[in-house]
């Protein structure tokens, strides 16, 4: 048989048993228990705080061992935790940019000492001041916007390859993966597929945040800002700016991106209901646990966040008789705001008070450019408990 076709054959009779980043989909018994050792080596370098040594166990664990959800969640959480201290804490020489938030923070004042490898030795100092060559809200944002992003996402894969039988409990009785310094309490927590997903939505929904960001003008004199203790009014009205969508084309396309992951977060979140209140094992050790005597207000954040989801591509209609909190039907459509065509936020913003802060009693525009028609000022205070001068 011809070499090629011979080397063609095995690609395809093997391709089904690695996943792309080379984990194995079907182990051998040998790495299944390699797997495990590696966990446990993994679990052990965690506790102590030992980061560096962590990663590389839990990732090699997946590696051996696809189906290892205890590895997959586990490399989620120290990586990300690893990469994010990397960025602050390491101060490995680098010969050109890109800028990482070390050098940001170190160019604001701030003091940093030791390292992922022992994060109980870390010590961050902010600085009482700013100098004035601090960076901008701009530069902060363009830094960790993409990092932020990148771990997010690192994450969020992981959970979502989790089965939906995944439970992982930390015992501090037999050995908690917290190291000393972060074991406030010592007692039991379970986390479950409830809990994953809660995380997982919450996580995409960060990540839509950044989008929105980056879609917008942020460039705000951070040092002159918090030095000389400015006000609201004062960065909006000395920078007209401010608030702008980019010019930049790709400003729509992260406002996309952030329309599909505000969806899928609160698919998520209404997931995460529905396996938390379809739970009848033992919940006293659970991370979120829902109260039976507030049935009606969960039923309302589950219909809020089938309605919020829908109204990302459509108009939806909250009705009166759905929530409690609203006096009268209420039409909500975001599709301006997530398809590019509201270009200024200013008109969101409420007015100032006599002392320059946000009045949240006064919004100029309480339909929020007819994202909200029917929405009035008096339902904004109702809905968010405020009382307002008359």
């Amino acid at each position: 048989m011809n070499a090629r076709i011979m080397l063609l054959l095995v690609a395809i009779a093997t391709g089904g048993c690695f996943d792309d980043d080379g984990t194995s989909n079907d182990p051998s018994s040998e790495d299944v228990r390699k797997s495990q050792q590696n966990v446990a080596e993994g679990r052990t370098a965690m506790a102590q705080g030992n980061l560096c040594d962590a990663v590389p166990h839990f990732d090699q664990a997946v590696r051996q061992n696809a189906a290892n959800a205890e590895a997959r969640f586990l490399r989620a959480i120290a990586s990300a935790a690893k990469t994010l201290i990397d960025s602050i804490a390491n101060d490995a020489t680098r010969s050109s940019p890109p800028l990482i938030p070390r050098d940001l923070f170190l160019q604001s004042g701030g003091t940093i000492q030791g390292s992922s490898c022992d994060v109980c030795s870390l010590s961050v100092r902010f600085p009482d001041s700013l100098p004035d060559d601090s960076p901008t809200s701009d530069d902060v944002a363009r830094v960790l916007t993409p990092l932020l992003l990148q771990q997010a996402a690192a994450v969020v894969g992981d959970f979502d390859q989790l089965p939906r039988d995944f439970r992982f409990t930390d015992d501090p009785t037999q050995g908690s993966i917290l190291p000393p310094c972060l074991r406030s309490r010592s007692h039991l927590v379970n986390i479950d597929e409830g809990d994953i997903l809660a995380a997982t939505g919450s996580l995409r929904a960060s990540q839509a945040v950044l989008h929105i960001v980056s879609a917008y003008d942020v460039d705000a004199d951070v040092d002159d800002t918090a030095n000389n203790r400015r006000t609201p009014k004062f960065v909006v009205e000395n920078d007209p700016n401010l608030g702008k969508r980019l010019a930049d084309p790709n400003s729509a396309n992260e406002l996309g991106s952030a329309r599909d992951l505000l969806g899928g977060a609160a698919s998520d979140c209404i997931a995460a209901i529905d396996s938390i209140r379809g739970e009848t094992d033992d919940q006293d050790h659970d991370l979120i646990v829902f109260d039976l005597s507030q049935q009606s207000q969960i039923d309302e954040a589950r219909r809020a966040l089938l309605l919020f989801g829908q109204s990302l591509t459509q108009q939806v209609m909250f009705r009166r008789q759905d929530f409690s909190e609203i006096s009268h039907d209420q039409r909500v459509d975001l599709r301006p705001f997530l398809e590019a065509t509201i270009n200024d936020l200013r008109p969101l913003l409420p007015e100032f008070t006599s002392a320059g802060r946000f009045d949240l009693c006064s919004f100029p525009d309480p339909t929020l450019q007819g994202m909200a028609p029917d929405l009035t000022q008096q339902d904004i205070n109702q809905l968010i408990g405020l009382t307002c001068p008359p």
